[in-house]
């Protein structure tokens, strides 16, 4: 743990765990459509918000709370701290820059206007406050819930690729500062993506079914 957290034996869990259903639903999977319709379905994305506590990060998005959001591209995110602890926010993946969240309840508002998935982590030693943003220039897009279900609404009817993407919770590596011998950042996979070729047709109500096994998630050369 880092030396700033004030029970150093303590263990946390690992942030990009999978969480599955008793029917063996996987929850946080982002669902992402690529087609000639994608850019006529309406707005839909809550604002999002990454909140700094307790020495870990949370995702609100409307009612949704957890590691995971959907941002539209050239839409802000907001980045806030709301304790006592020095806290950064620090992206890479898609897009790349670190937000020093110094006052507390103050946020700070960055645009994203990369696609793809953006790895949110802290910049300030607390390696497991992980999140992660998936960027889009569309709303054809969605987060599994904890049944693994989820909704693409307002799709105009055609021919589409519809990905999952789930990101990986294997770590593959952790880096340590030279001034103490903690780990201060962990790396981890790179997500698992699986593609269908799917048809909307005219009528809503089209199940589209993914499957994902344990095997796609271990770690590179294992």
């Amino acid at each position: 743990m880092s030396p700033y957290y004030p029970l150093p034996d303590s263990v946390t869990p690992n942030p990009l765990s999978p969480v599955v259903s008793p029917a063996n639903g996987l929850a946080d999977v982002f669902l992402v459509l690529d087609g000639p319709g994608v850019e006529r379905i309406p707005k839909i994305f809550p604002p999002v918000k990454v909140e700094w506590k307790g020495y870990d990060c949370e995702v609100s998005q409307g009612n949704r709370r957890g590691r995971f959001g959907l941002v539209r591209s050239g839409d802000d995110v907001e980045f806030v701290a709301t304790d006592a602890n020095f806290h950064s926010a620090r992206a890479r993946g898609a897009d790349f820059f670190t937000l020093m969240l110094s006052t507390i309840n103050r946020p700070v508002k960055r645009v994203l206007n990369q696609a793809g998935m953006v790895e949110i982590t802290s910049g300030t030693w607390f390696y497991w406050a992980q999140a992660r943003l998936w960027v889009s220039p569309h709303e054809g897009c969605a987060i599994t819930d904890a049944e693994g279900n989820f909704t693409l609404p307002n799709v105009p009817p055609g021919q589409y690729t519809l990905s999952a993407i789930r990101a990986n919770w294997n770590i593959t590596g952790l880096e340590g500062d030279p001034e103490f011998p903690v780990p201060v950042r962990a790396k981890f996979a790179p997500p698992v993506v699986l593609k269908q070729t799917i048809t909307v047709g005219k009528e809503p109500g089209e199940t589209i079914r993914f499957e994902m096994n344990s095997d796609l998630f271990i770690k590179p050369g294992n």
